[in-house]
């Protein structure tokens, strides 16, 4: 099932939002706090970028990223991905974000 897959789970937060969107707006220390409590503690940080977009990339085991564009929590990744945020997987993954968010 997982094992040979990725997949994407994303929220984005829209421009306007509505009561529903708020868990996503809460302060990164908080977000971050929870997120420990959920998934265990974080691996590792990386960053991604394209053009005037970067977010970061916070790994947790069993092969969960949590995506944040500053202070936004905007998706999460499950399933292996490359360790070298320059690798074409993250790559495409930010260009859709861009593409589909900006």
């Amino acid at each position: 099932m997982l094992e040979n897959a990725t997949h994407i789970l994303a929220h984005v937060v829209p421009r306007s939002t509505s009561p529903n969107d708020l868990i996503f707006l809460c302060s990164q220390d908080k977000r971050r706090a929870q997120q420990r409590r959920r998934f265990g503690p974080e691996q590792k940080t990386f960053s991604i970028a394209r053009r005037e977009t970067t977010l970061a990339v916070h790994v947790y085991a069993g092969h969960i990223y949590a995506l944040s564009d500053g202070d936004k929590l905007v998706g999460f990744v499950v399933g292996p991905m490359p360790d070298e945020p320059e690798n074409e997987q993250w790559r495409g993954l930010v260009q859709m974000y861009v593409r589909y968010t900006k």
